[in-house]
């Protein structure tokens, strides 16, 4: 099911620059799509496990046409958040 698109837009509002295209169905899927070109620049995959947040989120670099992959992850605290990234291995 899709959801919401937000669109970012240069500072004169009249060239689309990117999308953030939003689908859900068992987990939520975002893509950020680049304009004109249309290409998907990156992803991010997240579900709910037992009320934690997790997330897989890959990102284009274009300099070495590699995806770097990364994780986020929500960690339960009785007061306020507190989230755990990995990115590129580290």
């Amino acid at each position: 099911m899709k959801a919401g698109q937000f669109s970012i837009y240069d500072p004169g509002e009249q060239q689309l620059h990117y999308r953030i295209q939003s689908q859900i169905a068992l987990w939520q899927i975002l893509e950020l799509v680049a304009y004109p070109s249309n290409q998907v620049i990156a992803k991010l995959n997240s579900r709910w496990h037992t009320l934690l947040y997790e997330a897989t989120i890959s990102i284009f670099d274009s300099q070495s046409n590699q995806w770097i992959d990364g994780q986020i992850r929500k960690h339960f605290t009785f007061f306020g958040d507190k989230y755990t990234i990995e990115w590129n291995g580290k």
